[in-house]
């Protein structure tokens, strides 16, 4: 069984994220109905013990308190999951806490996956591949707000949380519900202090 630790955002950057990915999929096509909430995929894990993840986590959340992320202006397609995403700047605290969950993960003998792709590390899947979005990607990330470049920030997002997630196995499983929610889900939930 397949776990994915995740970021999520509060309320507020949750409404921003979505009206990105609305724009996305309304100016390519790219289909949206089975993704999720908004979220950052932090690392994956593959069977497990979820005490000790648990432990874990804590030990490397406990000085850090809720925190920002830069949304960049890169969208690219990640041809082998077959989704588009939303590139985050790879400085700060989520960066840093991705990096320290899987070294500590590994070092503790849990089997863990790279989900980072070759363009960045750090993303917000955003949906489904579409034929418009694949012609302009062309294997290379494109500018969503064309007045901006690669680089520069499209928005601001606020972490209040990070979640480990069942990872839905069969296609059964995944498409029993038209939009898995974050409670169909979530496993653990890792609460992030207050300012």
């Amino acid at each position: 069984m397949k776990y994915q630790l995740v970021a999520l955002f509060d309320h507020e950057s949750s409404l921003k994220v979505e009206n990105i990915q609305k724009n996305i999929c309304r100016k390519y096509k790219v289909p949206s109905k089975n993704t999720t909430i908004m979220h950052i995929p932090l690392t994956t894990i593959v069977n497990p013990d979820i005490d000790k993840v648990e432990s874990i986590v804590l030990k490397v959340l406990k000085p850090y308190k809720r925190f920002k992320v830069r949304i960049n202006n890169g969208l690219y397609v990640n041809t082998e999951n077959k989704q588009v995403s939303v590139a985050i700047d790879e400085k700060g605290y989520v960066s840093r806490i991705s990096r320290n969950i899987d070294e500590l993960l590994a070092l503790n003998g849990l089997n863990v996956e790279s989900i980072h792709s070759s363009y960045s590390d750090l993303f917000i899947p955003i949906g489904g591949i579409s034929g418009a979005v694949k012609k302009a990607c062309n294997q290379s990330m494109i500018p969503i707000n064309k007045s901006l470049t690669l680089e520069d920030v499209l928005n601001y997002a606020k972490v209040d949380r990070l979640e480990l997630w069942k990872v839905p196995s069969g296609k059964k499983e995944f498409y029993s519900k038209k939009k898995p929610s974050s409670k169909d889900l979530k496993v653990k939930t890792f609460v992030l202090r207050e300012y």
